[in-house]
């Protein structure tokens, strides 16, 4: 009897910490208007990096606060040049999701890295 109720239990527990971490988020990936921005690879060097941490409701359907997930918003605060966006769902965010997440109200982290001036491309020339 306990056995079957300690079971039930951590099957609860494993169900309600799974669907925390469920759930997509909906991100905005603009340009401030008037300004052109060089995209980064993933391996590309930067020197700023901001992170926020934004809650969605309807399982990422749509944030509670729309203004924070415009990425021209990060990038025109920062003065960036050149911009990386990324939005994932750390570990934190999920032990922060758990109860609110599986009620449709997960939490992500937006990560915005970038540069104030421009990278010089390397040019190479084939040889003939």
């Amino acid at each position: 009897m306990i056995n079957g109720m300690k079971n039930r239990l951590l099957t609860g527990a494993l169900l309600l910490f799974t669907l925390s971490m469920t759930g997509c988020g909906t991100l905005y990936m603009n340009a401030p208007t008037g300004t052109d921005i060089k995209l980064l690879s993933r391996n590309a060097p930067a020197t700023v990096k901001v992170e926020k941490h934004i809650w969605f409701k309807w399982w990422g359907g749509e944030p509670l606060h729309p203004e924070e997930v415009h990425a021209a918003n990060i990038i025109r605060e920062a003065g960036l040049k050149e911009a990386r966006i990324t939005m994932t769902n750390t570990f934190v965010d999920g032990l922060y999701s758990i109860i609110p997440g599986a009620f449709g109200f997960p939490r992500r982290t937006l990560i915005v890295e970038g540069n104030r001036e421009l990278t010089p491309v390397a040019h190479t020339h084939p040889k003939p």
